[in-house]
């Protein structure tokens, strides 16, 4: 009997952005791309964006890779790809797995018109699942007919029946200043600016990612200031976590109707002496979990 079930189509939809290894939005998945690219990759449950890593026992999650590049192409301008899934525990124990979920397809491939969208859809059931609560899905794309492959990573935690699923279909993307991701759910943020600060003084030694948002609808003043704020590090080679090296600092300006007019927010991320680069990713989460910002940018 098989324990993981997934589902191949192709579609047309594009949210997330990456050009280097990079963190998702909303999720944390960790991407490292070695020749195979894609220009965006989606996470969904029951059709709508997942907004957390915390999913319902006995739901699937669909992993959407938008325009895949860097796989070769036969006289047909055919391409090959192949795909690796495996479920495991926090403890490594391998709960699923999938040698090739593309394997329908290992030796037809897939014309130019059928190869827009790449989809793998992961069950939760309780039978791959057990009794584990934090579990980890490793997705391996490669192309067959090279060495190139992308690999997606992703932490999930099985909800809770008070956690409900986080998921929405009024997710927005704001362009940024730098290219950065930037969504918003169930409001909206007309503009964002990110750049790096180095000259604060509260910690003269930090360097700052510096969030710049203005312009929100669908939001009260009141929820952004009884949000929650936070924030993750990790290294922009091996996307491994950092820890923070201070605390977070914010200003929000209020309009004379009670509205937010500007909100930033500056994310210590490493010591100016430190030459490396880092993703910072950055969230902002409502009281009642149905409102969240999230950016992840690379400096």
């Amino acid at each position: 009997m098989k324990t993981v079930f997934y589902l191949i189509t192709f579609l047309l939809a594009s949210y997330l952005s990456f050009a280097q290894n990079s963190v998702l939005p909303f999720n944390g998945a960790k991407v490292s791309f070695a020749g195979v690219t894609s220009s965006s990759i989606e996470v969904s449950v029951d059709d709508y964006l997942l907004t957390s890593n915390a999913v319902p026992l006995n739901k699937e999650i669909k992993f959407k890779f938008q325009l895949p590049s860097g796989f070769s192409k036969d006289a047909a301008q055919k391409t090959y790809p192949a795909a690796k899934v495996t479920i495991t525990n926090a403890a490594g124990q391998l709960l699923g797995r999938t040698d090739d979920a593309f394997l329908a397809n290992a030796t037809t491939g897939y014309v130019p018109a059928k190869f827009k969208e790449l989809i793998v859809t992961t069950g939760l059931s309780a039978s791959v699942v057990k009794n584990n609560k934090d579990l980890i899905i490793t997705i391996d794309l490669t192309d067959r007919k090279s060495k190139n492959s992308l690999k997606l990573t992703m932490p999930v935690q099985i909800a809770t029946a008070a956690q409900g699923l986080k998921a929405s279909a009024g997710v927005v993307k704001t362009k940024t200043n730098n290219g950065s991701d930037f969504l918003s759910s169930n409001m909206k943020v007309g503009s964002c600016i990110i750049t790096l600060d180095e000259k604060i003084t509260i910690d003269p030694t930090l360097s700052y990612a510096s969030i710049e948002m203005a312009t929100f609808t669908g939001i009260a003043s009141e929820e952004i200031t009884g949000g929650m704020e936070s924030y993750f590090v990790y290294d922009a080679i091996t996307l491994a976590p950092v820890a923070n090296p201070g605390k977070l600092l914010k200003r929000i300006k209020m309009s004379l109707e009670g509205g937010v007019n500007n909100y930033l927010v500056k994310i210590p991320y490493k010591k100016k002496t430190d030459t490396k680069k880092y993703v910072v990713r950055f969230r902002w989460e409502s009281k009642d979990g149905k409102k969240i910002i999230e950016s992840v940018s690379t400096y």
